[in-house]
């Protein structure tokens, strides 16, 4: 009876050690089918909690293992570092998860080892500090980080004598470095009715295979990123292994544009306005339109309204205008020179109202730039000049018919990041229009048939780049951005 006992035993042991693996694949695709190269895809278990993120090229294929049987808390009950989302926009959330209580500190570091942030939460100040023991409670911790410059970044967190680090990857400007406690979960992701691991399987460490607990119908959410984009999130209870669908209904920008200019995120005026930067082929542009009210050396700019003078720029009596969707101020030519004279160099060298280290662009420069544009075939809606759409911001713009219009969904826009966002002009005799359907930026050139300078613009109901088409009066009032020199 006892060698029966015995037996019977150590089949149920070797039952609580079975496994089941579901293997996925991921197609990430454009809306006309065109095959996406993610950088990475985002998993998130809703019904258990958990979130990973799985880096190129470990996407190939995802594991997720099915544990039955007799299972063992403990083993689940580890010290675990989540981020998400990640990839991320300046910001983003870290859960900590600690199954006892104890001493913690959080570091980030760049991909050289320097320390960006250095975050002791083990303080009387932390809320869920034990003051009797000088430690952490156990549960889940909730952090949000924030970064300020795009890059690839190591998170580091140290409990109790044990190290946890994890790869952040960040594409925006969240306007500080910091980790800020952001208080406990309410909700812990592992309780008694949660499965968990066998203690006798040691954790997987291949690429691309979950170490988090599953089963199957277990509510997953899916996401791919692919140069800062993200796809249509795709969720679904999963039962069984296959194809995952990820579709990117944004246009991607092309390989290397799209992002903030290497070594210069943003850059910012005698006032203090902040304005990103985008890299788009060779230039390094302004994201947005100039608003300052001083020219660099500190020179105001007075306001004005009456077109028989010679005012530096026009506003509509409205400082609501100026912050919506980045429009900023709209200027006259004679207070975008500065005096200088014109030039049609590439670069220009005509600093005028931009920043120092930033000069007004030349027609040349515009054309350098549509040139840029229309030669890459993720930025074409259509025919050769029809660029407007990834150049538009996605906000702002009135409905227009023609498909390849910033007008026309504008969900598809703004590819290459420039944000072109529809201001309108103001006339020579202080009136306003075209807002919602025109943005025009001024140049430093003189059109080679008038002595007049030429504002170049995009319209919502036209596809190209190219003259306003509006009076050629340097008393018109048009928006301004710079490039970096």
């Amino acid at each position: 009876m006892k060698k029966i006992f015995t037996f019977i035993a150590m089949m149920l042991l070797c039952a609580g050690a079975m496994a089941q693996t579901l293997s996925l694949t991921f197609n990430c695709c454009m809306a006309d089918g065109a095959q996406v190269q993610p950088d990475s895809i985002t998993v998130e278990n809703i019904t258990r909690g958990w979130t990973e993120t799985l880096i190129f090229p470990d996407i190939q294929q995802y594991n997720l293992t099915v544990w039955t049987g007799i299972e063992d808390v403990e083993t689940l009950r580890a010290t675990s570092l989540q981020t998400t989302p990640n990839p991320f926009a300046g910001t983003t959330t870290v859960n900590l998860q600690m199954p006892e209580p104890g001493d913690v500190q959080v570091l980030i570091s760049d991909v050289n080892g320097r320390t960006i942030v250095e975050a002791p939460y083990y303080d009387a100040s932390t809320p869920y500090y034990d003051a009797s023991t000088g430690t952490m409670t156990a549960g889940t911790h909730r952090m949000r980080v924030s970064l300020r410059t795009p890059g690839t970044y190591v998170l580091t967190a140290r409990v109790n004598g044990k190290t946890l680090s994890a790869k952040l990857l960040n594409t925006g400007n969240g306007g500080k470095d910091a980790v800020e406690y952001d208080g406990i979960v309410e909700a812990p992701y592992y309780d008694a009715s949660t499965p968990y691991y066998d203690a006798s399987t040691p954790p997987k460490s291949a690429k691309g295979s979950s170490h988090h607990p599953f089963q199957l119908g277990d509510y997953m959410r899916y996401v791919a990123y692919a140069r800062g984009i993200a796809s249509q999130a795709m969720t679904q209870y999963q039962t069984e292994g296959g194809m995952i669908l990820l579709p990117f209904t944004t246009p991607l920008p092309a390989p290397g544009d799209a992002v903030p200019c290497p070594g210069t995120p943003t850059v910012t005026d005698y006032d203090g306005n902040i304005y990103n930067t985008v890299k788009i082929g060779q230039q390094c542009w302004m994201q947005f339109n100039l608003r300052t009210t001083h020219y660099a050396d500190g020179t105001p700019i007075p306001l004005g309204h009456n077109s028989s003078e010679t005012y530096p720029y026009y506003y509509d009596n409205d400082t609501s205008f100026i912050p919506l969707y980045y429009r900023g101020y709209l200027y006259n030519w004679p207070a975008v020179m500065h005096g200088a004279s014109p030039s049609d160099a590439n670069p220009s060298g005509v600093q005028g109202i931009c920043p120092t280290g930033w000069h007004v662009p030349s027609e040349a420069e515009w054309w350098q730039l549509y040139s840029y544009v229309a030669g890459q075939s993720e930025y074409v809606c259509n025919n050769f000049d029809d660029i407007a759409k990834a150049l538009a911001s996605d906000v702002g713009w009135f409905y227009c018919d023609n498909p390849c219009t910033p007008g026309n969904n504008p969900s598809m826009n703004n590819a290459t990041g420039f944000s072109a966002v529809p201001a309108g002009i103001v006339s020579d005799d202080c009136l306003f229009g075209y807002e919602g359907e025109d943005c025009d930026f001024w140049s430093s050139s003189i059109a080679s048939f008038s002595p007049l300078n030429r504002p170049y613009g995009l319209g919502f109901s036209y596809n190209f780049l190219g003259w306003s088409g509006f009076d050629d009066t340097p008393m018109l009032g048009c928006s301004v951005r710079c490039v970096k020199n």
